[in-house]
């Protein structure tokens, strides 16, 4: 895998766990050698990540600088704030007979589902 999408928040949360697992990730796809593809913001969590990205000498990049595609969606789900959504989101692909999103709550969980679960 080159690069990965992720979607945060346009503001910190109220909790600082969600800025530091932002810079966790970051730092993990930059250890990974993975680039980050993202909204473009750099205000809130996707800022936080997005610096966390650049700092460690990582590669962001926008989905202005991308084509669209399909690929696997895996959820970083720090204190079960997204559980709503994966729910959702994963009932939508499922009735269109494809698969979307995998979630953890932890990094490591969150990319072994996307790692296991991509496409070319």
């Amino acid at each position: 895998m080159k690069r990965i999408c992720v979607f945060c928040g346009s503001s910190p949360g109220r909790r600082p766990e969600y800025a530091r697992a932002a810079e966790e990730l970051g730092a993990e796809l930059v250890r990974r050698k993975i680039g980050l593809v993202y909204g473009g913001g750099n205000v809130g969590l996707m800022g936080v990540l997005a610096d966390a990205v650049l700092k460690a000498g990582g590669e962001a990049v926008t989905w202005t600088q991308l084509g669209l595609h399909a690929k696997p969606c895996g959820v970083l789900n720090v204190l079960v704030y997204y559980t709503p959504f994966v729910a959702c989101t994963g009932a939508v692909a499922s009735g269109a007979g494809r698969e979307m999103a995998g979630s953890g709550d932890d990094i490591a969980t969150a990319w072994k589902y996307t790692h296991e679960n991509k496409r070319t």
